[in-house]
């Protein structure tokens, strides 16, 4: 069940059950092998007007956007800052910078896992040749890791929470 309180006919719900029909793979091209088991507790939508309008700007300038969802695991700790004020791929990091500056997300959650066990976030990301990385894709073509240096490419949609009582969530 998720921790959103919403009525029948809601789009939110909807939308959740997007989030969490990606995270086990659902409809996906995904290898069955690499799909995720650890159980969401909670969802959490974001809302994030600055974001979005600034995500909304980029995707204007591009004449056929292609966008994917993609996951990053953080502590709990960090889940607040991000919503408020997006990933900055500047920012110095706690896991390194194997494969240079930007953010790192991945196509499949359980890589994202790695990096934090409580919570991860759901971001679209639109992919521009030559504004980011693809490493080590798979015979599918997704990817362990995407590295992206430009906020304007990436907005958080979804948190997936793992604990029964997670933190709470504001609307930005």
């Amino acid at each position: 069940s998720s921790g959103i309180n919403a009525e029948y006919g809601d789009p939110r719900v909807e939308l959740v059950g997007k989030a969490i029909a990606a995270y086990k793979g659902d409809n996906s091209k995904r290898p069955i092998s690499r799909r995720n088991t650890k159980e969401i507790k909670n969802v959490g939508i974001v809302h994030n007007k600055r974001c979005e309008a600034q995500y909304r700007h980029r995707q204007e300038q591009l004449k056929e956007p292609y966008e994917i969802f993609a996951y990053h695991a953080t502590a709990k700790e960090n889940v607040g800052s991000i919503l408020e004020m997006n990933l900055d791929p500047h920012r110095s990091v706690v896991h390194g910078r194997a494969y240079g500056d930007g953010c790192y997300f991945s196509e499949y959650p359980e890589f994202s896992l790695k990096y934090g066990q409580d919570c991860m976030l759901v971001f679209r990301l639109l992919l521009i040749e030559g504004k980011y990385q693809k490493i080590q894709p798979d015979e599918a073509g997704f990817c362990e890791q995407l590295v992206l240096n430009d906020a304007n490419l990436f907005k958080p949609v979804f948190v997936l929470w793992f604990i029964e009582d997670p933190p709470a969530c504001f609307n930005f």
